[in-house]
């Protein structure tokens, strides 16, 4: 049986993540040949929000577009 870790010549996307406000997560992974944004509420991972993109650039787009709201929306 072959194992399932990832290895240093393993080509897969791996996940973009990033927390805008400690209490929220957006996440940037591969979904079904697509690139899915997601929004989490935390600590439970509520989802907020979420998107599907074919383009990895457009996909990291939104994500920092959701960053930047969830910012906004914590100052004002």
């Amino acid at each position: 049986m072959r194992d399932q870790r990832r290895t240093q010549d393993d080509n897969r996307p791996r996940p973009y993540r990033f927390a805008p406000t400690p209490e929220s997560l957006v996440e940037v992974d591969r979904v079904l040949q697509r690139w899915a944004v997601t929004v989490y509420r935390m600590p439970g991972r509520e989802v907020l929000a979420e998107d599907y993109f074919d383009d990895w650039r457009l996909a990291k787009a939104r994500a920092e577009d959701f960053g930047h709201l969830l910012r906004s929306r914590r100052v004002a």
